[in-house]
């Protein structure tokens, strides 16, 4: 009998109440997330995540801000984290309002290693896809509402690209060939001779100009617009 998956251990973090229970209960109910714990300030969910070790934050965006986490007791010139999240145990979701300015603050968070956005109109299923996605770990979520809002003002989606044309910069497109070999943002950072920030930028600047909400699906799209070509196969002896 094989053995039922580990459930996501989630820690949430809103201050509106009203939103937060919501979140709360849509956790509860989903099988495949427990809610382990709740903040309501930034504080406290430094003491949760440093107490519960979770596997995902689910946070208001304001309790990521360095300047926000730096206020905090004990904290460094870094943060309250004293690390970037990608540095972390923990993966982070960021509960963006599309009525405060996006892109500059989405931009910002995946510079810090935020890993997943989702707006707060989003619905139900986005947010516990987002959370789960972000769990496994290697891949940036950008729910559609947000990539629509990240995108330069006048940029087409990838249902609207024609053939032969190329929206994406040659640094983006080097990046998406490489994450079309496999690699970790890690190894792509070693292998162009960039930050894992600005790889993570570039890939989000990607993810929004082809109307992608993750990495393999924006390497499907490049590729089937001859953006990148896509690593051969490997042999494999048939016995």
């Amino acid at each position: 009998m094989s053995t039922p998956p580990t459930p996501v251990r989630v820690v949430l973090a809103e201050p509106f109440p009203l939103l937060r229970d919501g979140l709360a209960c849509l956790l509860e109910q989903h099988p495949a997330v427990v809610l382990v714990g709740e903040a309501s300030e930034a504080g406290a969910l430094r003491h949760l995540r440093e107490r519960l070790a979770p596997d995902v934050i689910l946070s208001h965006p304001h309790f990521l801000d360095k300047d926000e986490r730096g206020t905090q007791p004990d904290s460094s010139s870094e943060g309250a984290t004293g690390e970037a999240f990608d540095e972390l145990a923990v993966r982070v979701v960021a509960l963006v309002d599309e009525a405060e300015p996006v892109r500059r603050r989405v931009l910002a968070l995946l510079d810090d290693g935020v890993a997943g956005f989702v707006s707060t109109r989003d619905d139900a299923e986005t947010v516990l896809e987002a959370v789960c996605v972000v769990a496994q770990g290697g891949e940036v979520y950008l729910s559609p509402r947000v990539a629509a809002r990240l995108a330069p003002p006048g940029r087409r989606r990838s249902e609207d690209i024609d053939e032969g044309e190329d929206p994406l910069t040659p640094r983006e497109r080097e990046v998406l060939a490489c994450a079309a070999l496999g690699y970790p943002n890690a190894r792509i950072a070693d292998e162009l001779g960039l930050a894992p920030g600005t790889v993570r930028n570039h890939l989000s600047a990607a993810y929004a100009k082809l109307g992608a909400r993750t990495r393999g699906e924006a390497v499907v799209w490049a590729w089937r617009y001859g953006l990148i070509d896509l690593p051969p196969a490997p042999d494999v002896e048939r016995r």
